[in-house]
């Protein structure tokens, strides 16, 4: 019976987890979040992958919370570029915190 007890109550967290994942960004958001990044002043020597860690104010302006690259620079550029831009696209307002991953080619 406690064997019982305990894969009831696994299963009630981990659905509640699932539940809760957080589906990313819409592909019509995405969209209008790299056309903010194009022709981006950067010289690179290799391809770049980082996460961009952002929320949406209640105007639906982008507030950078972190952007994952190791390089400065290219941190700064991709801050700049974002903060503050007003989104056309909604995305659900119960949700704090996106993860979009950026990948910038040669």
């Amino acid at each position: 019976m406690r064997k019982l007890q305990l894969f009831a109550l696994l299963l009630a967290i981990f659905s509640v987890s699932v539940c809760k994942a957080d589906p990313g960004p819409s592909k019509t958001f995405t969209a209008e979040v790299y056309q903010h990044l194009q022709s981006l002043p950067l010289k690179l020597k290799e391809e770049l992958k980082f996460q961009v860690k952002f929320s949406l104010n209640t105007s639906n302006e982008i507030e950078i919370i972190s952007v994952g690259s190791d390089d400065p620079y290219v941190n700064h550029v991709i801050k700049k570029r974002l903060e503050g831009k007003k989104m056309r696209t909604l995305l659900d307002p119960s949700i704090k915190e996106y993860k979009l991953p950026i990948s910038i080619q040669l």
